[in-house]
């Protein structure tokens, strides 16, 4: 273990970590997917030339966007998350993290995924992705809780990126 040690949430904890509590509140895996997806769409629509800065902007733009709404939906489901025995170990609700440093982390990665977005892709790209965000966090997060049926608004989650 790391002698290189950080303070979250009142106890040192060693780097390695602070590197899965942050991969586990961004979804690595499932925000790296996110961007995998919409790399293939700017490819596939860029026809003959492929510009591997904007390539390069897009996918980090969608991925801090997609790092942030992980983010605000560890902290808008800390609650339930605490209750289920399968969540309950996730980072807010096992005390790994607290509530506001996850609420600064969103922050931080959704105005940098936007700034990236806006300034580098366009104002479309910053469109769709913030479309994005918005239709995961604050219609399917919540829908989820109610029906089944919130899948169908899900699958857009899904469908989007790679536009």
């Amino acid at each position: 273990m790391s002698k290189l040690a950080l303070n979250i949430n009142s106890r040192s904890i060693s780097i390695g970590e602070t590197v899965r509590i942050f991969s586990e509140l961004i979804k690595f895996r499932i925000t790296s997917l996110v961007t995998l997806t919409t790399a293939m769409g700017y490819i596939l629509a860029s026809g003959d030339f492929i510009s591997l800065e904007g390539l390069i902007y897009v996918s980090s733009g969608i991925f801090l966007l997609a790092a942030a709404a992980s983010c605000l939906n560890h902290w808008q489901e800390s609650k339930t998350d605490a209750l289920m025995e399968r969540t309950r170990y996730r980072p807010i609700p096992s005390g790994r993290i607290e509530p506001n440093s996850v609420l600064s982390l969103f922050v931080i990665l959704f105005i940098s995924g936007s700034l990236v977005l806006l300034s580098k892709s366009g104002f479309y790209s910053f469109l769709a992705g913030v479309f994005t965000f918005i239709w995961y966090n604050f219609i399917y997060t919540p829908l989820k809780r109610k029906t089944a049926f919130a899948i169908i608004p899900g699958a857009l989650v899904g469908a989007l990126p790679p536009l």
